[in-house]
């Protein structure tokens, strides 16, 4: 398991806080949200940029915010890739 019960009563790992929000933001705080009870987007906000603890209620959404995350990385990296394809063909007419 991700968390343990060791886990709970501390923050995030400032790692992990860097992760999460560096490919997720607030639509995907409500995406999350709207899926699970008794949490608020406020509460998500808080836990993952540190400022409240980690708790057995909110790790759950901890876990389907990170699912989301990993999700955005793999849509980044096809996006990366098509950009790419388009500058490489757009950059061999210059080149010939």
């Amino acid at each position: 398991m991700l968390f343990e019960p060791e886990h709970y009563g501390h923050r995030l790992s400032q790692e992990l806080s860097d992760h999460i929000t560096s490919h997720t933001g607030k639509n995907d705080r409500f995406e999350v949200v709207g899926k699970l009870e008794n949490i608020s987007e406020s509460t998500l906000r808080q836990v993952v940029y540190r400022q409240i603890s980690l708790t057995e209620k909110n790790a759950l959404a901890v876990i389907e915010l990170m699912k989301l995350a990993h999700q955005n990385i793999v849509k980044g990296e096809v996006k990366f890739r098509q950009d790419k394809t388009y500058f490489e063909e757009k950059l061999q007419l210059v080149e010939h």
